[in-house]
């Protein structure tokens, strides 16, 4: 999921350092011309050519949704972060200026961001945010999950779901926390052992009841997928592990040489954007590597949608694009 699902570690700093603006700014819509994306069979697909990198990618049938620069750096002036949809067909993008954008999620029908502690919902298609929470404890950076076809947070010790635009409270880690994953059974978070030491705990869904399962430090991206934790620390290692019926086994280091950035896991398949490229992870080890091109860097979190992995890419001194390759074979090398 989305899960974690934060801007890019890079970007991490001008976005908490960056201006937020009110809501009420008149919208405006700018079409880029695009290049003419490859047939569909073609193993890389074009889906837009953009002015500026997109981060927090989001992908469904019609669109790619993800957020942008409002403006190109300029000395002196604080960058925004806004959500931008680019329609699949045709590549026609949309910026929307509403309040810098920290973190990004959706469901089925509705989009859901973070706008410093303050929650809004909007329908996919339209331009009309609703405000659905307000936090009660401050600022803090929400750390999105989704489980199905619905997305998670936290708000101290409460868990919250949103549903269709609908949020409810669902839980309680039993005490404030920084992260959140979630099975059907658990929540994930981290915690102090009884020793001091700091970890990751579950805790029931249905009980309550708390089980320290591991020892972690310096956790900068979380997830919870398949009968396991991934993690990425702040050295950009990624980290597992297994959720077993019987006593935890120790973490597994699956990378610690390509400086993960960022991460989309489905059914236990692992894509991370990497110093070395697009990086497949699975079965304790990572299987495939793929660099899209030699001159190229890759932006953000991928984003997997039906059996295709989209990532942005730009090359060193050229535009920005936004692609999709399959996840199968031709990931391989």
């Amino acid at each position: 999921m989305l899960s974690l699902q934060l801007i890019a570690s890079y970007a991490v700093a001008a976005v908490a350092a960056s201006a937020a603006l009110g809501c009420g700014a008149a919208p405006r819509t700018s079409d880029m011309p695009t290049a003419k994306a490859p047939a569909p069979t073609s193993p890389t697909e074009l889906v837009a050519t953009l002015d500026r990198p997109l981060y927090a990618m989001l992908v469904d049938d019609e669109r790619v949704y993800g957020i942008q620069e409002s403006e190109p750096p300029r000395a002196g002036v604080a960058i925004r972060y806004e959500l931008v949809t680019v329609e699949r067909r045709g590549g026609r993008l949309d910026r929307q200026p509403v309040q810098t954008v920290f973190a990004l999620t959706m469901d089925s029908s509705h989009l859901y961001w973070d706008a410093g502690g303050v929650i809004f919902a909007q329908r996919k298609g339209e331009r009309a945010p609703i405000e659905v929470e307000r936090s009660r404890h401050g600022f803090a950076p929400i750390r999105f999950c989704r489980l199905g076809d619905a997305v998670y947070w936290q708000s101290g010790a409460e868990v919250h779901r949103a549903k269709s635009g609908r949020v409810d409270v669902i839980g309680s880690l039993g005490e404030p926390t920084t992260l959140l994953g979630i099975d059907e059974a658990f929540f994930y978070t981290d915690s102090m052992s009884d020793g001091g030491k700091p970890g990751v705990v579950r805790v029931s869904r249905a009980t309550g009841a708390r089980e320290w399962l591991a020892p972690v430090w310096d956790i900068a991206q979380f997830f919870v997928d398949d009968g396991a934790v991934f993690w990425v620390d702040t050295r950009f290692w990624l980290h597992k592990l297994a959720l077993r019926a019987s006593k935890q086994g120790p973490p597994e280091v699956l990378d610690n040489e390509a400086s993960v950035r960022e991460l989309a896991i489905d059914g236990g398949v692992v894509l991370a954007t990497t110093a070395h490229g697009l990086r497949r992870y699975e079965g304790g080890s990572f299987a495939t590597r793929h660099v899209l091109a030699a001159d190229e860097e890759l932006f953000g979190r991928p984003a997997l949608h039906r059996g295709r992995v989209f990532v942005s890419v730009a090359p060193h001194g050229g535009a920005p694009r936004v692609v999709s390759v399959p996840l199968g074979p031709a990931l391989q090398k």
